[in-house]
């Protein structure tokens, strides 16, 4: 049709080297052994996956060399719906694989497919979108985001505009009691050491790391900019996180979006510290 698709649906939507993937696997079945959604019994197995579009493209090989279509898509050919959404994005079976196979990243594609162009996906994943779009987390929690920092001296980008370093919350540990710890020790240690620092407070939004794992695309592009120009307003150069999955996006996938912050773990700043 001439809809715009978003994502893969189709194994002549992948690109070569994950065509190439296939054909590459072993079959060491190294990826399943750590893949954390198989050893708690879920259907996924990333093995199985690139088995099954060895065989897919084994299959269609001679359509599509002639130009065609293929015949069948690769959700429930070479995945199932159920395994699709079991896979956490943690990387493991990428970080695993002797041949530097990814599956995880073709789960990744095929789920942009079903979010963005079917609108096909698990219901639970309506509240996150919405809570992303509408408070700026994942849990729809309306609550003041600084509320974590009661009690404690924690300056803001507004009271401490020259601050050396920026410490970016995230959303786990502005609203889930154990991870608020985390933040509330970090900042008692920035405190005592003296370290020139500022957190966004209320202008923190989520780094929409759970839209981009879950398929939202768009959602993801819109967060990431919004935010790059929100840290930029604001004068951030090296931000710290105690989350990892902010230390991620933001510091390897913002860059795709030109932004060009240097972001260090909450870890890597108390050791210098001690040193």
């Amino acid at each position: 049709t001439e809809a715009d698709e978003f994502g893969v649906h189709r194994l002549e939507q992948l690109g070569q080297t994950k065509l190439l993937d296939a054909f590459a696997c072993i079959m060491c079945n190294r990826c399943q052994d750590v893949c954390p959604a198989y050893a708690t019994g879920k259907e996924l197995s990333p093995s199985a996956l690139e088995i099954n579009k060895r065989y897919l493209i084994k299959t269609e090989m001679a359509q599509l060399a002639g130009g065609e279509a293929s015949s069948q898509p690769l959700l429930g050919n070479a995945i199932s719906e159920s395994a699709l959404w079991a896979c956490t994005t943690c990387g493991a079976c990428v970080e695993i694989c002797p041949v530097g196979n990814e599956p995880m990243m073709d789960i990744m594609d095929l789920r942009r497919y079903q979010v963005l162009t079917e609108g096909a996906f698990p219901v639970e994943l309506q509240n996150v979108f919405s809570g992303l779009e509408r408070q700026a987390n994942p849990w729809q929690m309306n609550v003041d985001r600084l509320g974590w920092a009661d009690g404690l001296n924690v300056p803001t980008v507004d009271t401490n505009p020259e601050f050396e370093y920026l410490y970016w919350v995230g959303c786990a540990a502005s609203y889930e009691p154990r991870a608020k710890e985390v933040a509330r020790s970090f900042v008692t240690i920035l405190n005592s050491a003296e370290v020139n620092y500022a957190v966004m407070g209320e202008n923190e939004s989520c780094s929409g790391d759970t839209a981009r794992r879950s398929g939202n695309e768009y959602l993801f592009n819109e967060m990431a900019v919004a935010n790059i120009q929100e840290l930029d307003a604001v004068g951030a150069r090296t931000i710290v996180v105690t989350c990892p999955h902010c230390l991620h996006t933001i510091g390897s996938e913002y860059p795709q979006f030109g932004a060009g912050f240097k972001v260090i773990h909450h870890t890597t700043l108390i050791n210098d510290l001690l040193a």
